[in-house]
């Protein structure tokens, strides 16, 4: 009965410090792109905003790894884009991911890797995605509203 209570105390002490470790390197990760904003003070480019949310999703239907993104900064309700990209990690789960964001209206880290280059990775998680921007213009007149396609 000794090694049963022990063998459950010992599991028990394990999964709370695998949780902590979870826990501790996705607040490390929200705080180094909090931080990564500190050197755009004045962004001009959606990877450099401090939050972004997306308002729309669209697959290209002859390209799997293509995608258009209504992208928006909450802070800024003037602060839209359109982004045509493609993900440099192929595969049915960026789309699955891009749309359960959209649809969850999750607060999203945008974060510039190279110049054309950026990662959206969901706040308070690990899931994370990195795109291939090859054109971004901005949206005049959307303001907040949310588009569905």
């Amino acid at each position: 009965m000794a090694i049963i209570a022990g063998f459950v105390l010992v599991a028990a002490i394990g999964s709370c410090v695998v949780l902590l470790l979870r826990m501790f390197r996705i607040a490390w990760r929200d705080a180094q792109d909090l931080a990564a904003k500190l050197a755009f003070p004045h962004p001009r480019r959606a990877a450099d905003w401090p939050e972004a949310r997306l308002g729309a999703v669209v697959a290209d239907p002859d390209a799997d790894d293509r995608f258009l993104l209504v992208a928006r900064w909450p802070a800024r309700p003037d602060a839209t884009v359109l982004l045509e990209c493609e993900a440099i990690s192929s595969g049915p789960r960026v789309y699955e991911l891009l749309e359960r964001w959209r649809d969850a209206d999750a607060s999203l880290a945008p974060r510039r890797v190279a110049d054309h280059i950026m990662t959206l990775r969901c706040r308070r998680t690990n899931d994370a995605i990195t795109l291939h921007v090859i054109r971004e213009t901005s949206v005049i007149g959307v303001g907040s509203t949310v588009i569905r396609l």
